[in-house]
């Protein structure tokens, strides 16, 4: 009867240092300077290829430009992918779309061997969102973001 136990609290242990250290290396920042206009690698998971780009663009005519940062997702897989997570915007301030926020979280379909690529006037989804208004005086100081709470499907 012993044995039976000592063989659960390992598994559990170790069940749960899977999924700890999974959600640690899912949570990994790219802070803001390392985002350019051109799409840089974040990072790789399951087959699936992250880029980040920064994009600005005029929303309101007489306004300066907005900046965003926009997601592209490969998939490297031969079969289709099937995805949710947050793009987390983190400022000195705080942070949007983080922890468990529901706001930005959608469901995103890629075929195999294709790509998804976010727009600016998407919103705050997963594959774009609003970093730096230069326009409001009271606008938060961006610093990173994150892929968070990533899950992916087959």
């Amino acid at each position: 009867m012993k044995k039976i136990n000592v063989f659960s609290k390992l598994t559990l242990f170790f069940v749960g240092f899977i999924l700890c250290t999974s959600t640690v290396f899912s949570q990994e920042r790219l802070p803001v300077e390392a985002i350019t206009p051109d799409w840089t690698f974040y990072k790789e998971v399951k087959g699936v290829k992250f880029y980040l780009k920064e994009e600005k663009a005029t929303v309101t005519e007489g306004k300066q430009p907005l900046t965003f940062v926009l997601v592209k997702l490969e998939n490297t897989n031969n079969k289709p992918v099937k995805l949710i997570y947050n793009l987390a915007a983190h400022y000195n301030e705080g942070c949007v779309n983080c922890g468990n926020s529901q706001e930005a979280r959608k469901l995103i379909e890629i075929p195999a061997n294709q790509t998804v690529e976010g727009k600016y006037d998407s919103g705050n989804c997963p594959t774009s969102v609003l970093l730096y208004n230069p326009n409001n005086k009271l606008s938060w100081k961006p610093v990173a973001v994150a892929i968070e709470n990533l899950i992916i499907n087959f």
